[in-house]
């Protein structure tokens, strides 16, 4: 035998098959890895419509919290006019939310006054006198006040839902059901949100939200998923046959759903991955492979959607044929194979006329492969970079491809990390995961940042509210404790803090807190109605907003001398439009759209206290009492 074919048996067959074997295992690898990276990429597509669903829900649950909260104050307020002030918030909060249906509340016989016998069988109450008010949305859109039908007492107290978290006083979440308000109209498809009402621990009624089940269904059918996918959102009691489709989910196509092995299939793996009935937590995702009664494969993603504390749950389903998820991976894994192949003729051909040439070239490339393949940090060695070489080339993809995916890794480890300044850079138009992954940065950036605007504006008004509750000695003890607490909160520099006075001839508006850099000032100014900016405001009742603010108009002394603010603004405190005082506010910061929302909430709350003004004015002003 020729030297020549010794060298090619000895030398080019073996390296023909180590090339193929690598080539297959590279591209095997491939196919496993980017399968995987299609199912995650699913699954993250169910989890961001999974978050709508819930934070569409968690947004009437901090509804219904927030109206029970109003009734925890109810001392506050005069006790023959407590049932027309809480029963209002009640009807102006259903009249602005247009996904409310209806908005009740019922509280324990004495729990907010002793006027049983005057309210008993009227509307707003019971046969047992007991607050009771249930207002609706009738079909034009105006407010109906729906009456009790219970005829004894025993029925108005110990009825269901009622009787069930008295006993066990949590929030609760039930399923969808119908019902018909007004005489006449229609059934109403719509779910509870439920809370208990408390006042120092101790159960004194609930406080219900019905909420249309008509905006869930245009989420779930507007999940934009291609037209073989469904999206469905299975309630608690899904699996119940007794109750109506429309009762137990919701599904953006009815294909899948009439495959009864297909559905029975998918109840079946979900009530098994439930332990929430056994008091521990649901993972926040689950996936199965399903089959329907023709043999067709899906991939099922299902979360929990959950709303506030209510232990019961919803759960977001996402039903994807395997074909979709394989389809493009089949794709590239054949292209793979088929460059694979003529990578392998081409060297064979090298090799033939270059065997030692190549060996050392073609035994880092492998090296590096592999690396790639396993996850590792790969460096790769110099090339040529504007060669034409096949060698040079491969080196040149290794390095995008080895560059790509330290990028990615490095991105997605920040993402998880909360930083969402970390930028990706798209690899070419075609970079479906790079783009996929900015994509999620944006969407959980973006659901961060509301979740937290939500509980620092909640936490504000629970903190004021704290405040409000306590004993004050006087008016000007109250409005400075309440200015205080504003001002702090908000990150403001100074502000003052007026009253309407009507116990005198004409009414005025009297300064009773000011504060200005951690130093209360005792100031006693008095103004007509339309002197200065905050008459103004009181006259008008509409705010005023100043951020071009004038050389020497306003300024603030602070421990760093006197300078002036950045913004200024002057906000009526209204009840039912009714102005009760003004709170003017300076701050060396923008006052911000979040700010203001919170100042809003809070503000009526000390409307409420400032109506019922039980301290009256000091008779010998401040600076005279110095």
């Amino acid at each position: 035998m020729k030297i020549r074919e010794r060298l090619n048996l000895l030398i080019l067959v073996p390296t023909f098959l180590l090339t193929g074997l690598t080539v297959a295992l590279m591209t095997y690898r491939f196919y496993t890895k980017s399968l995987e990276d299609q199912i995650r990429e699913s699954g993250f597509s169910t989890h961001l419509f999974a978050m709508k669903v819930e934070d569409q829900m968690q947004g009437y649950m901090e509804t219904v919290r927030q109206l029970a909260r109003n009734v925890e104050m109810f001392e506050v307020i005069p006790v023959n006019e407590r049932r027309e002030v809480l029963s209002t918030f009640m009807k102006n909060e259903l009249s602005s939310d247009k996904g409310l249906l209806a908005v009740w509340s019922k509280l324990e016989i004495y729990a907010l006054d002793s006027l049983q016998d005057e309210w008993r069988g009227k509307r707003g109450s019971s046969v047992a006198g007991n607050f009771y008010y249930t207002y609706y949305k009738k079909p034009d859109g105006s407010i109906g006040l729906r009456h009790s039908r219970s005829t004894t007492v025993k029925a108005v107290m110990n009825h269901g839902q009622y009787a069930y978290i008295k006993k066990k006083p949590r929030e609760m979440l039930r399923d969808p059901f119908r019902i018909v308000y007004g005489q006449g109209e229609e059934k109403s498809l719509h779910c509870n949100l439920l809370t208990p009402i408390k006042v120092n621990g101790e159960f004194i009624g609930v406080m219900t939200a019905d909420v249309s089940m008509e905006r869930l269904r245009e989420l779930v059918r507007d999940s934009e998923l291609p037209e073989a996918c469904n999206s469905i959102l299975l309630y608690n009691q899904f699996d119940n046959p007794k109750r109506p489709e429309d009762e137990r989910y919701v599904s953006a196509s009815n294909t899948y759903l009439s495959d009864t092995l297909l559905f029975n299939t998918l109840q079946r793996n979900v009530r098994a991955s439930v332990k929430d009935l056994s008091g521990n937590e649901l993972e926040d995702m689950y996936r199965y492979d399903l089959e329907d009664s023709k043999g067709k494969r899906f991939m099922a993603f299902m979360i929990p959607v959950k709303v506030g504390k209510a232990p019961e749950r919803w759960y977001y389903t996402q039903l994807v044929p395997y074909e979709l998820i394989e389809g493009p991976v089949k794709e590239i894994f054949f292209q793979i194979a088929g460059l694979g192949l003529l990578a392998m003729l081409v060297l064979s051909a090298l090799v033939y006329f270059t065997i030692r040439s190549l060996t050392v070239p073609l035994t880092k490339i492998t090296e590096r492969l592999r690396m790639v393949a396993q996850g590792k940090k790969v460096e790769v060695p110099e090339y040529r970079r504007n060669s034409d070489n096949e060698i040079d080339l491969m080196f040149g993809a290794l390095r995008e491809l080895a560059v790509g995916v330290d990028e990615k890794a490095s991105f997605s480890a920040e993402i998880g990390k909360g930083n969402y300044s970390k930028d990706l850079k798209i690899r070419s138009e075609d970079d479906i995961l790079g783009k996929s992954l900015v994509q999620m940065k944006k969407d959980l950036h973006l659901a961060d940042e509301t979740r937290k605007r939500n509980e620092w504006i909640s936490e504000g008004v629970q903190d004021f509210s704290e405040v409000m509750k306590k004993e004050h000695e006087s008016l000007e003890d109250l409005t400075f404790q309440a200015l205080q607490k504003v001002i702090r909160y908000i990150d403001a520099s100074q502000g003052f803090l007026y009253v309407v006075d009507e116990t005198g001839e004409e009414p005025l508006l009297r300064l009773t807190a000011a504060y200005a850099w951690e130093k209360q000032r005792h100031l006693d100014t008095r103004l007509a109605k339309g002197d200065g900016q905050a008459g103004q405001v009181w006259l008008e009742g509409e705010m005023i907003r100043m951020t071009d603010i004038p050389q020497g108009f306003y300024h603030i002394n602070s421990g760093l001398g006197d300078a002036e603010p950045k913004e200024v603004v002057i906000i009526p405190i209204q009840l039912l439009g009714v102005t009760y005082g003004v709170i003017e506010l300076a701050s060396f910061n923008n006052i911000g759209e979040r700010e203001l929302d919170l100042l809003d909430k809070v503000l009526e709350t000390l409307a409420v206290l400032l109506k019922n003004n039980s301290y009256g004015f000091a008779e010998v002003p401040s600076y005279e009492r110095r």
